[in-house]
């Protein structure tokens, strides 16, 4: 079973811009990571593993009005070739919290590989949490 860990930091460029706090994914033994940044609802996702397969980050919300909104952002470009990037619009100013990991996947639509509980990790919107 792979060990995985969640990492949360709080970024701020001056004082006049608000905080970003990025949670990300680190999936040690695994084919790939990902990230969440709560300020612009952006994801990004990386394939470390020259396995003939795709990265893909999975996302869902998990509480609030929109619980059960789901979707993915996927490294279909090989690995090595740096982050992939996904953009989408959560609404802020509320404690939204977002479940997501990443999975080995064979095609658009294929089968998944990940091991053990797959990196899998909470974020929140807007940097609540």
């Amino acid at each position: 079973m792979a060990a995985s860990a969640a990492v949360a930091l709080t970024l701020a460029s001056s004082p006049a811009h608000a905080a970003t706090t990025r949670f990300c994914n680190i999936n040690w033994g695994q084919p790939g990571a990902g990230c969440f940044y709560s300020t612009g609802d952006k994801f990004k996702v990386q394939d470390y593993v020259k396995d003939g397969r795709r990265v893909v980050l999975k996302w869902k919300l998990i509480n609030g009005p929109r619980k059960g909104r789901h979707g993915e952002c996927q490294d279909k470009n090989g690995a090595g070739n740096g982050w992939t990037w996904c953009n989408y619009n959560f609404p802020e100013g509320s404690n939204y919290a977002v479940y997501f990991g990443t999975v080995a996947r064979n095609g658009a639509h294929g089968d998944e590989i990940a091991g053990g509980d797959g990196g899998f990790v909470t974020g929140y919107v807007s940097g609540l949490g």
